[in-house]
């Protein structure tokens, strides 16, 4: 393989609803490969189409809610597991997903995409909204890993056949602790009842170094724009401002719990979560870089009174964000307004449309807070 010019060695394998098709699919055609062309087993390899089902645009009901996250966390984690002990993806690079897609009606959430939209055809002027589904979400909390994992960890419940699967990442040794677990039912959990995960977490308390905690949660029906849109919009094609806004208070994790570490141990009851679920933990030392305020913020204009807001995070800072605040002035003579007030912003996007007032003219004046957890509680 030295004379030939081949990086990686990419393929599309996708299931037929179940995150473990995906793996299964990808383990046949991988050591059917190696078995007809022993040369290239070394390759590195990558599904760059791992996608629970075929064809982006046929509907399906778990596209639109944590369902279609959790999928495509159950396919992360098993390819990781996968990679680490099994020989035919000993050389997996990578894989991803087929979801650049944007939906139409009347498949707003129901298609393969991360972002459901709906285009304002009955607006002056016509335009397009946009609102990040779940899975955009999911995607957001597995950024925020740490560099270095553990395989896979299964949790037993009481049930015989439901489990909990838990992805544990840490900083690297020489550096300021940062520790970032994801966990999530596993794939065929169909009940949790009354279950406290108790974990012990991998360092000592000390009085120079302080460590705190957040926890960030999907959950069906409760991040879960679709279902806003579904139960208090009516499925229209055309939300209005105030629909839109309950959507999008929906559409990012929700901030379960966050505090100072007295005791080098986590415990959370997630009996009462409806499933499925994800759930994210973040703990972080007081000795990691402090936050930077991003570069001035990205202003597009969506339609009258309407606008979005886009920033750049600054790299290797961001591990104890716990939210970003967005500031506004209407112009250098007037105090600053809080415009994200009550919003959880784990993300660095904020749609800005005040239902009481306008917004007009040249938007300038706009400025990005981080918000560190280890100094905001």
């Amino acid at each position: 393989m030295d004379h030939c010019p081949i990086n990686v060695l990419t393929y599309h394998r996708k299931g037929q609803g179940l995150a473990s098709e995906v793996l299964e699919a990808s383990r046949k055609l991988l050591k059917k490969i190696y078995g007809n062309y022993a040369n290239i087993n070394m390759l590195p390899v990558s599904n760059d189409e791992a996608d629970p089902i075929a064809g982006w645009s046929t509907p399906q009901d778990f596209y639109e809610d944590v369902r279609y996250a959790a999928k495509l966390v159950y396919i992360v984690f098993l390819h990781w597991h996968a990679k680490l002990n099994f020989r035919e993806f000993k050389y997996l690079e990578s894989i991803s997903h087929d979801n650049a897609f944007i939906s139409y009606h009347p498949f707003e959430f129901t298609q393969r995409t991360l972002l459901a939209h709906f285009r304002m055809n009955n607006s002056q002027p016509v335009h397009s909204q946009f609102i990040q589904k779940p899975v955009y979400a999911a995607l957001g909390m597995l950024s925020k890993l740490a560099p270095i994992a553990a395989d896979i960890e299964d949790i037993k419940l009481s049930t015989s056949n439901d489990v909990l699967w838990l992805l544990k990442t840490s900083s690297t040794v020489n550096n300021p602790l940062y520790l970032s677990w994801l966990l999530l039912p596993g794939e065929n959990t169909k009940r949790i009842e009354n279950f406290t995960l108790h974990r012990h977490l991998p360092f000592q308390l000390c009085s120079i170094e302080t460590f705190a905690y957040v926890v960030e949660l999907l959950e069906k029906g409760k991040t879960d724009p679709a279902y806003f849109w579904r139960t208090q919009g009516g499925s229209r094609p055309f939300p209005n401002a105030m629909e839109r806004a309950a959507m999008r208070l929906a559409q990012t994790p929700r901030l379960q719990a966050s505090g100072i570490l007295l005791m080098p141990e986590f415990r959370l009851n997630i009996g009462d979560f409806q499933l499925p679920w994800i759930l994210l933990l973040r703990v972080c030392s007081s000795f990691l870089p402090i936050l930077k305020q991003p570069e001035p913020p990205t202003i597009t204009k969506i339609t009258v009174g309407e606008i979005f807001i886009s920033w750049y995070e600054i790299a290797n800072t961001t591990q104890c964000l716990k939210t970003y605040e967005v500031w506004f002035q209407v112009n250098k003579t007037t105090d600053w307004n809080f415009i994200s007030e009550n919003w959880h912003l784990p993300f660095p996007s904020f749609q800005y449309a005040p239902i009481s007032s306008c917004v007009n003219g040249k938007i300038q004046n706009v400025i990005i807070k981080p918000i560190n957890f280890l100094f905001s509680l």
